[in-house]
């Protein structure tokens, strides 16, 4: 017998709860939503979806497994509101055997047969490198919950260390990808250190402390900044060096995870990069922010017998796996960062059938600084004369409405609004007049996601869109309005619409309406 010590397995345990916690806090979000963005009456249908790559796949000839990587979902197998509950339940179901450390591996495989499913047939809806990030994450921790039974003890210490290490790789893409993207952009807000001139007020949904993390002078801004290029540039290297730098470095990205939700809504990517920061401890470590004490184990050494060669065939798959997944992540960086490197074309198809599944992909937002934040009011009438506004949960959009904090929660149609005000019209929006459908027919599940629908579940008969450009108020304007935002009117962002004989027309007979 052997007295060995394990100095991942408390903080394996940790990671997996967390994971499962990370992983329903998205599902569960999407859940509340989930009819209104995609059932069959909803603002992007995945029936139709499935129905559209079927219909590409008949036109063009696709294979069977063509028509897989297009949209791989089990969803197409009875496409209905029902089948995305159920997914949506399996998911939720497997991300509690992770937070109560059951079956493991097969509560990671039930969220990517789950969410995977939805986010394949999602649309625009599910279309965040969030998303992808959280199958992603889901997909390598599958490493670290299975476990290998090798006959021979240094075969298993290896062995143990793949899931951490793997988890590693995947860290370090997602961050030195964040940062590479800006530096590379040529943006001179990136450039010149002044993106958070813009950051607070222009991001997606701002909340209560965004006003606040607006207010700090340009030059804390500067340096803000520039520790941010550090941490997504440097910090991401010590990811692979010695203990310490490891968790020096897993700190670095800790805080600035905080302080990203300390100051906007983003959902749950922080929460899962902070859960990834956990591959870079270990049980000794967290045994001095706690109670707990790295325990000893006593196991009896694996005595060869005929399961021999499956144990061998089983480590052998689990090895070629992870190496695969190396050299697409390694490929992934090598695309996304432009570096030219050759690379064999096995190893680019493999890369991009692992994207195409969500199991490899490149990362890296906002490159581009947005520096104005054009927003969509959209109101209703009955007679054409008198208008009442939508009112959001969380976009602010009256000047006198509060901020909220959305926390773990990603409010799907408020932050689709913000990317279809950057295109400045409706007409350059495919999903926008189906949403101006929905609301003129007062459709429940859609009114669920505003705080507020100008008439209740009554129907109006016309709809306006207006487009308007915000900005913060500075502190004396707060001071004598206690106004947050002050706002003016840019646009037309969609005609007066209205429906007649269940169609979308424009409303061209109307008097004082726009």
């Amino acid at each position: 017998m052997t007295v060995r010590r394990r100095p991942w397995r408390q903080t394996r345990r940790l990671y997996l709860r967390a994971l499962g916690l990370t992983l329903l806090c998205a599902v569960g979000s999407y859940w509340t939503q989930i009819i209104a963005l995609n059932g069959v009456e909803g603002l992007a249908p995945s029936v139709e979806f499935v129905s559209a790559v079927q219909d590409a796949a008949k036109a063009r000839g696709w294979s069977v497994w063509e028509q897989f990587l297009a949209a791989p979902s089990v969803f197409a197998l009875m496409p209905s509101d029902e089948m995305l509950h159920v997914l949506a339940a399996t998911a939720t179901l497997g991300c509690a055997l992770l937070i109560f450390s059951r079956l493991a591996t097969l509560g990671l495989l039930l969220v990517l047969l789950g969410w995977g499913s939805i986010v394949a047939v999602g649309g625009v809806f599910t279309g965040y490198q969030w998303d992808v990030f959280n199958l992603e994450v889901c997909f390598a921790s599958l490493f670290v919950a299975a476990t290998n039974p090798s006959t021979n003890e240094q075969d298993h210490q290896r062995s143990d260390q793949l899931g951490p290490w793997l988890l590693r790789l995947v860290l370090f893409k997602f961050m030195v990808l964040q940062g590479l993207v800006k530096w590379r952009s040529g943006d001179a807000a990136w450039d010149n250190l002044t993106a958070l001139d813009y950051h607070f007020w222009t991001q997606p949904i701002a909340h209560s402390a965004s006003w606040w993390a607006a207010q700090i002078p340009q030059s804390i801004d500067k340096c803000l900044v520039a520790g941010m290029y550090v941490i997504e540039l440097i910090a991401p290297f010590g990811i692979f060096g010695p203990r310490r730098i490891r968790h020096v470095c897993a700190s670095a990205i800790i805080t600035l995870m905080v302080a990203i939700v300390a100051t906007g809504n983003y959902g749950t990517f922080n929460l899962l990069t902070i859960t990834l920061c956990l591959a870079l401890f270990d049980d000794d470590i967290l045994a001095r922010f706690s109670l707990w004490r790295a325990p000893y184990s006593i196991e009896s050494r694996v005595k060869p017998s005929a399961n021999s060669i499956w144990s061998a065939s089983r480590s052998f798959a689990r090895w070629t796996v992870f190496i695969a997944l190396v050299l697409c992540n390694l490929q992934a960086i090598n695309s996304r960062a432009k570096l030219e490197v050759p690379v064999p074309k096995l190893v680019i198809d493999a890369a991009s059938i692992a994207r195409k599944l969500s199991l490899c992909a490149p990362y890296g937002a906002f490159a581009h600084m947005t520096k104005d934040r054009p927003e969509i009011e959209i109101e209703a009438s009955i007679d054409g004369t008198h208008w009442r506004p939508y009112r959001f949960r969380y976009k602010t959009l009256d000047v006198r409405q509060s901020h909220r904090f959305a926390a773990t929660h990603m409010p799907r149609l408020d932050w689709q609004l913000w990317f279809a005000s950057l295109r400045r019209h409706c007409r350059n929006v495919r999903w926008y007049p189906t949403l101006l459908k929905s609301l003129l027919n007062a459709q429940p599940e859609v009114l669920a996601l505003f705080a507020e629908a100008p008439f209740g579940n009554k129907q109006p008969r016309f709809v306006r869109s207006t487009l308007w450009d915000y900005s913060f108020t500075n502190s004396d304007e707060r001071n004598e309005t206690g106004h947050v935002w002050s706002r003016s009117r840019v646009d037309t962002f969609c005609p007066t619409v209205t429906m007649r004989e269940g169609r979308l027309q424009i409303a061209e007979d109307l008097g004082q309406a726009r």
